[in-house]
């Protein structure tokens, strides 16, 4: 494919973009294979004099007015941003329109811009090394290898086209027999932990799956479910539905065939909720001047579903936690809200999670290496995709706990921001393709770079590390009630509002904390050096063991 063959034209002078919360400029409009280009000088914003574009990023692409001479184009982007650009001449305005919407539906996953990106940096370390799953999945079932192991049985992506090339299964269970049990679960996709809470010096698992095929039994799966289950006298399964008819329905086979399994029947909101609900928020965040936006806002039922999915997790982990019975959470494919779900159970129960290099480890084991798909989700908007804004759900939710917890993050909320920009539209190759599968056709680990590289730098990284920050092993509990789940201003609203204020209140905080950490090792070295010129006087005779004892009793006081 020759991008020149769907740019229609390349470059549109005299072009007034509008958009919400930002004065009018007069811009110099281009494209090219990979980028829109708004180049002004108008501007004393330095941010805004050249904006580079990325057609992956965008969202729609529609004509809003138009007349003989002139129109506007309405481009949305992904990440929240609405351009109004008014253009002079039909011609123009069609060729604009024709090439952005083509450039905009390109599903070749090899021509887009990761794998034409050449970093201007040099990464102190490979991302794509950062997160080996054979050291991961070993970490993971360290001091429980009796009861787990690593099975190499999908190294060829025969058992599973959408999982990765190694997965954690029983130890009761036999390569064998899990090509069994993969067959009786939709898209192969059995149950699988994604993590080991300790408990009582008992490793409780957190595991993830898709529905059984109906039907028919299957020994094999009932074994691994047994094995999952271990010594436990019970377990959970939490079964999400996005039909409330299904929830109303009996009992079913996890009541009978499982049945020192307890059902847990959940609603959640489907692909097509989330993406229409989403929609309506970025309409009222673009629109903050509109007297009913309060109303608008809660109409979007966004904070809703953030408060949804957070509820869930908290009774995945309770069921983990108080509880002591393992966990697993099943979906019709168990590769959308299941992997919100133990994510976030993991970021209340795993303090390591909480870190920032523990966030990447569980984007990448959780969400790259189990399945999700970036590339289908976050794809074109029309109508036959199945778009869906799944991972922004979650780095939400992640943003409500790091609200209420925030001495508890090593990182700060512009990691999350920066991670879901990048998954939309990124230079970088992490978030690229729908499975470890097509990533290895693709050659995606050879030819991009990873955004762990770019991430883990000393500048980038030191910028995104949460100066409160007090490591807490505990295990953190949220709140979910209404009052308690705010709007993530700093992603929703960025654009129509000036975030200054924020940036200059976190800076202001972290030289208070820097100058206090740095008075209190003067302090320190100054009372090392009193106790020194004490006991010198001591030995001197020049002072009495009763002046010393005095001072130190008045300097504590004083303390």
């Amino acid at each position: 494919m020759e991008f020149a063959d769907l740019i229609k034209i390349s470059r549109i002078d005299n072009v007034r973009v509008r958009r919400a919360g930002k004065p009018c400029i007069e811009a110099t409009v281009a494209v090219t294979g990979h980028h829109l280009i708004i180049s002004s000088s108008d501007t004393k914003d330095s941010t805004d004099r050249e904006m580079w574009l990325l057609h992956r990023g965008i969202l729609s692409v529609s004509k809003e007015t138009e007349s003989n001479r002139s129109g506007t184009l309405l481009l949305k982007y992904k990440d929240m941003r609405v351009f109004n650009l008014d253009i002079i001449g039909q011609d123009c305005l069609t060729a604009l329109t024709t090439s952005l919407q083509a450039l905009s539906n390109v599903e070749e996953q090899t021509s887009s811009y990761p794998f034409f990106y050449n970093p201007g940096f040099k990464g102190l370390e490979d991302g794509w090394c950062l997160f080996r799953p054979e050291e991961e999945y070993c970490k993971l079932i360290k001091g429980a290898e009796s009861t787990w192991r690593v099975s190499r049985v999908n190294h060829e992506f025969s058992v599973c086209a959408t999982y990765g090339k190694l997965l954690i299964v029983p130890t009761n269970l036999t390569d064998s027999q899990i090509l069994t049990v993969a067959k009786h679960r939709i898209g192969g996709r059995f149950p699988v932990p994604c993590y080991l809470h300790n408990v009582k010096n008992n490793s409780i698992p957190l595991v993830r799956g898709s529905y059984t095929v109906a039907g028919w039994r299957n020994g094999e799966d009932e074994k691994l479910m047994a094995g999952i289950r271990g010594s436990n006298r019970k377990g959970f399964i939490i079964c999400i539905h996005h039909d409330k008819i299904k929830m109303a329905g009996g009992k079913s086979e996890y009541d009978t065939v499982y049945a020192q399994w307890k059902r847990v029947n959940l609603r959640l909101p489907s692909l097509s909720e989330l993406r229409e609900s989403l929609n309506n928020l970025s309409a009222a965040c673009n629109d903050p001047g509109n007297d009913k936006w309060i109303s608008k806002l809660a109409s979007a039922h966004w904070l809703a579903h953030v408060k949804d999915v957070l509820n869930a997790a908290c009774l995945a982990a309770q069921l983990i936690e108080k509880e002591n019975a393992p966990v697993v959470v099943i979906e019709q494919e168990a590769a959308d809200l299941s992997l919100i779900l133990v994510s976030l159970a993991q970021i209340i129960l795993n303090p390591d999670s909480r870190t920032l290099h523990g966030l990447e480890a569980l984007i990448e084991r959780d969400w790259i290496q189990g399945g999700y798909k970036f590339w289908t989700r976050h794809g074109s908007s029309s109508p036959d995709r199945e778009t869906s804004p799944v991972f922004l759900l979650f780095l939400d939710a992640v943003f409500q706990i790091y609200t209420q917890f925030p001495y508890s993050f090593e990182f700060t909320d512009r990691l999350l921001v920066v991670l879901g920009d990048h998954s939309f539209s990124s230079p970088f190759g992490t978030f690229l393709s729908d499975c470890e599968k097509e990533r290895c056709s693709y050659s995606v680990r050879e030819q991009t770079v990873s955004l762990w590289s770019y991430l883990n730098q000393v500048e980038i990284l030191s910028s995104m590390l949460n100066s409160l920050y007090i490591p807490n092993n505990s295990v953190i509990w949220p709140s979910v009630a209404p009052m308690s789940i705010i709007l993530w201003t700093s992603y929703y609203l960025r654009w129509v509002q000036d975030q200054n204020n924020y940036t200059y209140e976190r800076r202001k905080i972290t030289e208070i904390i820097e100058r206090n950490k740095t008075a209190k090792l003067q302090a320190l070295r100054l009372r090392r050096e009193l106790q020194e010129l004490q006991d010198e006087a001591l030995s001197l005779g020049l002072l009495c063991t009763e002046d010393t004892e005095r001072r130190d009793s008045d300097n504590s006081v004083q303390t």
